[in-house]
């Protein structure tokens, strides 16, 4: 298969998911920054996110992946206020073998609302019809709401990778893999 581009801009029922641009960069420095107790518990690139300037470069790396189809960052806005909750993506793509992996993260004021679950449903539905035929989603074992998006998305619970991966703050992380197949 070759590597095709992804919509900038998927609308669900509930929620505006666009690709990250750089006025968001402020926004979304500001409510990681608010919420880095918490999301530095799971995921690993908190810590590289210290300064506003270390979000601009994230967000124009990330537009640079998108341009080359090697990975797509989205920002999701909760309508019709456009409030902003948090970010999806699709990376570790593999064109040949048609398929990618779904990251996602989003703030703790926001957890328990089905906003999560509802924008993977949209952007695995999407992968699905862009023909990719594998799409995987890896979290924090620890982290018990984001393992339940897959598991209520239909995703297929794979197995467990003990210790591995190491966080900032030196405490290993097991990862909870799950895939779902087109």
């Amino acid at each position: 298969m070759s590597p095709k581009g992804l919509p900038r801009i998927i609308e669900t029922h509930d929620l505006l998911i666009r690709q990250v641009r750089e006025e968001d960069a402020a926004l979304m420095f500001q409510e990681i920054d608010d919420d880095r107790e918490r999301l530095g518990r799971f995921l690993p690139w908190v810590d590289s996110i210290k300064t506003l300037k270390d979000e601009i470069n994230f967000v124009r790396d990330a537009q640079k992946k998108w341009l080359k189809c090697e990975q797509f960052n989205y920002a999701i806005f909760l309508k019709p206020n456009l409030y902003y909750v948090g970010n999806i993506s699709v990376h570790s793509l593999n064109w040949d073998d048609e398929s990618a992996e779904i990251g996602y993260w989003i703030l703790g004021k926001q957890e328990g609302k089905g906003l999560m679950l509802e924008s993977v449903n949209r952007l695995t539905q999407i992968l699905f019809h862009e023909g990719l035929h594998r799409i995987q989603i890896r979290c924090d074992a620890e982290n018990i709401r984001s393992t339940k998006v897959p598991e209520r998305a239909g995703f297929h619970f794979e197995g467990m990778l003990l210790n591995e991966q190491k966080l900032a703050q030196g405490i290993f992380r097991s990862t909870m893999c799950f895939s779902k197949t087109k």
